[in-house]
């Protein structure tokens, strides 16, 4: 088996452009892709967000790049223990995380061969932790086949779309309110109109609605100042985001509005058949009209009309979303440990910290 499988490890933006044609052909192989498997996410990343340094261990089998793993590399102190932790890159903008796999390619031979040449070629470390991966994911299949500590930590809502169509377990009762709310708007300041901006010459002014209305509630200066627009290099990796997604006509910007003023909007990107809501804002001023669910049926509406479309995808599991009953997947954490005596430390610990916690249950 050995001599039909080999392993290299690109580091930082350099290795990820050297592998970037590799990338796109594993890419395309992969039966649901996600946008954070793309490899332009993963370029701004590296380029605007993440400061630690990043490797991207690649599988080759008879060749050709079957699997591809993102590795943020970084010291965690523990009580007594100073760990280096391999992970997916991380950022508190990193909502789901994945590495590329070729399912019709990869045996689970093939992976153990991978770990353990990441165990012991790669650069020194002790516990290997990839979290906010989906149970859909190819990589987790794996992981749950191999000597992994699995754990689900949140999930992620979804609304299916059959055929294109609204999916009939939503609440029907949620959805007569929201239109309720859309008359009385209409009643109280004037037209409701949804917009669906995706043509490149369109994104910069699209952009920047989205980005004013994030900016004038809560997260605004008056609040935690957490916007976008108050972070120069969020403002650059999103914009770059927009429009390196926008070539291929995969960003949309939706943008409602009530009475002409911008009152919610989304940054979305489609892979495929899925739709991915990134970011969502409203105006908080507008609030009482329920103005996100207000854009948010008002694009179901829209992807009703496209066959092709199977999921509109939150990205996470907010707290509004159960109004509507949607659907959700576990988002999991998986661990690791080396085979090093801080490896079997850190094992060690998570063992016992794990019993703590079941019994303070």
């Amino acid at each position: 088996m050995d001599g039909e499988l080999r392993i290299t490890v690109q580091r930082g933006i350099e290795g990820l452009e050297k592998i970037r044609d590799i990338w796109a052909d594993l890419y395309q192989q992969i039966s649901q892709p996600a946008y954070y498997q793309d490899w332009r996410w993963m370029y701004l990343l590296v380029k605007w967000l993440i400061k630690h340094p990043i490797y991207f261990a690649v599988l080759y089998k008879h060749d050709k790049a079957v699997l591809i793993l993102p590795l943020q590399s970084s010291v965690v102190s523990h009580p007594g223990i100073n760990q280096t932790v391999l992970c997916f890159p991380t950022h508190n903008h990193i909502v789901l995380s994945d590495a590329l796999v070729d399912d019709n390619k990869v045996e689970i031979e093939d992976f153990h061969y991978f770990l353990e040449y990441v165990k012991k070629k790669s650069i020194e470390w002790n516990t290997l932790s990839l979290s906010n991966v989906c149970e859909d994911s190819e990589f987790y299949k794996l992981c749950r086949l191999s000597d992994f500590y699995i754990s689900p930590t949140s999930f992620n809502a979804y609304f299916h779309c059959p055929k294109g169509k609204l999916d009939e377990s939503l609440s029907k009762k949620f959805i007569k309110n929201i239109k309720r709310l859309g008359r009385r708007a209409e009643k109280d300041i004037g037209s409701v109109e949804a917009s669906f901006i995706h043509q490149p010459e369109d994104i910069d002014s699209a952009f920047s609605a989205f980005l004013e209305l994030e900016s004038s509630g809560w997260k605004g200066v008056n609040g935690t100042s957490t916007a976008i627009a108050h972070h120069e290099e969020l403002v650059s990796f999103y914009s770059e985001l927009a429009k390196s997604f926008a070539d291929d006509g995969s960003f949309q910007v939706n943008l409602l509005r009530i009475g002409g003023i911008p009152a919610a909007a989304q940054f979305c990107i489609r892979v495929r058949c899925v739709w991915y809501v990134l970011k969502v804002a409203y105006n908080d001023k507008m609030k009482s009209y329920g103005a996100g669910n207000l854009l948010m049926l008002s694009f179901l509406e829209y992807v009703s009309a496209d066959p092709s479309v199977t999921e509109v995808n939150l990205v996470t599991s907010p707290d509004w979303a159960d109004r509507w009953h949607l659907n959700k997947r576990p988002v999991y954490t998986m661990q690791f440990f080396n085979g090093n005596i801080k490896g079997h430390l850190c094992e060690v610990y998570f063992n016992a910290k794990s019993k703590m916690k079941a019994l303070m249950k």
